[in-house]
C-alpha cells in the first residue's frame, strides 16, 4: 500500500527523517518549506519474503556461478542481407566522428546527430555495444568493426560500414565510471591522456510488466533475484527464464551492480544485448497472465518511461527499514525530483571519454554537456525529450557509482525550468532578475526563482 512521505521540509531534513541510508548531512538546503521537497510516495517491500536472508540481516554469499552475463554482443556484419545492397562505407560521410559505447544514450545522441547532420558540421556514426565497451575503445585504443547507425540530414536513421580492420573511436559513452568496467580489472584511476567529461545523468531501474502485482523491490530482494535466479527464495522472481539481464559490458548492469552487490558478470537470468532487445521481451512476457507475474528487468528509466503502458519501472527500497522510492515523485510523474534531491539511488552522470580529441570531437564533447550551445537547439528540451537529466537540476552527486550522495550546488541551477519543461508546471516562482525571488530562493535562474 502507498502511504505519503515527509512533505515539508528541506531536502536535508528530508533524507535525516527517512532514514536514508548512503545521505551525506547537508545536501539541499533552503528553508523549511513544501516548496523544497516535494511530497513523495513510500512504499515498503516486505522483507519477510526474503527467505535466505540471515535473521540478523545478513546476506548468505553468492554461489559460485560462471553465466553468459560476462559476454560481450556479437558485432553485426558489414554485408546486407541475402538480395539487399552492400552498406554504403562510413568513412565516406560527411566529417565523420566515430562514438561507442552505452545504447541506454542513443535517444540522447540521436537529437544531436540530426542536428549536425543538417547543418553540415559533422556526422555522428555510432555502435551500441555497452558502456564497457565505450570505455574500452579508448582507454585501450580498441577499435569497432561491423555496422554503425548514424543519422542523415533528413532525420532518418540509418546503417554504415565501417572498416573490417577495425576503425578508432573518437568518443567513448558510458553510463559508468571507467573505473565500475569488469572488463578492465576495475581500474583504481584512468591512464594519463584519457579525459571522462560529464554529462546529463542517466535513472536507471527494476521494471516488470504493467500487469504484475508486485509494487516494489528492495536491494536484499535485487541481490538473490539476480544473484541466486531459481534458487532466489523471492517469490515470484524464481523462473530464471523470466528474469531478465543485459551483460557485464553494460552500463545499466555495472550501475545497477554497485548498488546491490552482484557482480555484473555474475547476473542470472537471460542476457539481453541492447534495452531495446531487453524491453522487447519484457513487453512479450507481459501478454501472458503467467509469465508477466514472473517478469522482471533492468532498464534505463528513459525507455519505461516512454512506455508505461506496457511496463513499470518499481521503487526501489535501499535498506530493510528504509522507505522504497520512484525516480519521480510519483509513479505517474516524469519530474525525477527523487533522483534530484537523493531518496532514489539508481542513477549516474553519462561519461564521455576522450583521448587527443580533435577539433570536431571536442566541439562535440562541448555540445553534448552544455559548455557550448548550438544554434537553435535548447539544450533542456533536448535532455526532456531524451529522458535524461541536466546537472544544473540535481542538488546531489557522488564520486563513485553507488557511492555516498554529497551536497551539489550548480553554478546555474535549472531545477525549475527542468520541472517546467518535463511536466508542463512548476511550483517555482518567475522572475527576471534575483531582487525578485524570495530569501528561501534567492537566484533568479533561467526564468525561476532557485535555492
Amino acid at each position: 500500500m502507498l502511504t505519503v512521505g515527509v512533505a515539508c521540509l528541506t531536502l536535508s531534513s528530508c533524507r535525516q527523517v527517512l532514514g536514508l541510508g548512503n545521505y551525506v548531512e547537508g545536501a539541499g538546503g533552503g528553508s523549511d518549506t513544501c516548496d523544497t521537497c516535494a511530497p513523495t510516495e513510500c512504499v515498503k517491500f516486505d522483507s519477510t519474503r526474503l527467505t535466505l536472508l540471515g535473521s540478523d540481516g545478513t546476506r548468505p554469499a553468492l554461489p559460485t556461478f560462471n553465466g553468459a552475463g560476462g559476454a560481450t554482443p556479437t558485432v553485426m556484419s558489414t554485408a546486407g542481407a541475402a538480395g539487399q545492397p552492400t552498406l554504403e562505407l562510413c568513412s565516406q560521410l560527411d566529417n565523420p566522428v566515430y562514438l561507442a559505447g552505452s545504447s541506454a544514450a542513443k535517444p540522447f545522441l540521436q537529437q544531436f546527430g540530426e542536428n549536425l547532420s543538417a547543418t553540415g558540421e559533422m556526422t555522428l556514426v555510432y555502435q551500441s555495444a555497452g558502456s564497457c565497451v565505450g570505455v574500452d575503445a579508448i582507454v585501450n585504443n580498441t577499435g569497432i568493426a561491423g555496422r554503425a547507425t548514424y543519422w542523415a540530414a533528413t532525420g532518418e536513421e540509418r546503417s554504415c560500414a565501417l572498416s573490417p580492420k577495425g576503425t578508432a573511436v573518437d568518443l567513448g559513452i558510458s553510463d559508468v565510471f571507467a573505473t565500475t568496467c569488469p572488463e578492465l580489472g576495475f581500474l583504481p584511476e584512468l591512464p594519463a591522456g584519457v579525459a571522462d567529461d560529464l554529462g546529463p545523468v542517466q535513472t536507471m531501474g527494476f521494471v516488470v510488466p504493467a500487469s504484475s502485482h508486485e509494487t516494489a523491490i528492495s536491494a536484499d530482494a535485487a541481490y538473490f533475484v539476480y544473484g541466486f535466479g531459481a534458487d532466489s527464495g523471492v517469490e515470484p522472481w524464481t523462473d530464471e527464464s523470466a528474469i531478465l539481464q543485459r551483460s557485464s559490458s553494460s552500463g545499466t548492469q555495472s550501475l545497477i551492480a554497485s548498488v546491490i552487490g552482484v557482480p555484473p558478470a555474475k547476473f542470472r537470468g537471460v542476457s539481453n544485448s541492447s534495452s531495446t532487445d531487453l524491453l522487447a521481451r519484457l513487453v512479450a512476457l507481459g501478454r501472458d497472465q503467467a509469465t508477466a507475474a514472473t517478469a522482471i528487468g533492468i532498464l534505463v528509466a528513459g525507455d519505461a518511461d516512454q512506455n508505461r503502458s506496457q511496463v513499470r519501472l518499481l521503487p526501489f527500497q535501499e535498506s530493510e527499514h528504509g522507505c522504497g522510492y520512484y525516480p519521480d515523485s510519483s509513479p505517474t510523474s516524469l519530474d525525477k525530483q527523487n533522483v534530484r534531491d537523493g531518496h532514489y539511488p539508481i542513477w549516474g552522470p553519462l561519461h564521455f571519454l576522450t583521448r587527443q580529441p580533435n577539433s570536431s570531437t571536442q566541439r562535440l564533447v562541448s555540445y553534448l554537456t552544455g559548455t557550448a550551445t548550438i544554434t537553435g537547439l535548447d539544450l533542456i528540451q533536448v535532455y526532456v525529450q531524451s529522458r535524461v537529466l541536466p546537472r544544473c537540476a540535481m542538488r546531489v552527486t557522488r564520486a563513485t557509482d553507488g557511492g555516498h550522495l554529497t551536497p551539489y550546488a550548480p553554478a546555474n541551477p535549472c531545477g525549475c525550468y527542468f520541472e517546467q519543461q518535463a511536466t508542463g508546471s512548476t511550483r517555482c516562482q518567475a522572475c527576471s532578475i534575483s531582487s525578485e525571488c524570495p530569501a528561501s530562493a534567492p537566484t533568479c535562474s533561467k526564468g525561476f526563482c532557485e535555492y
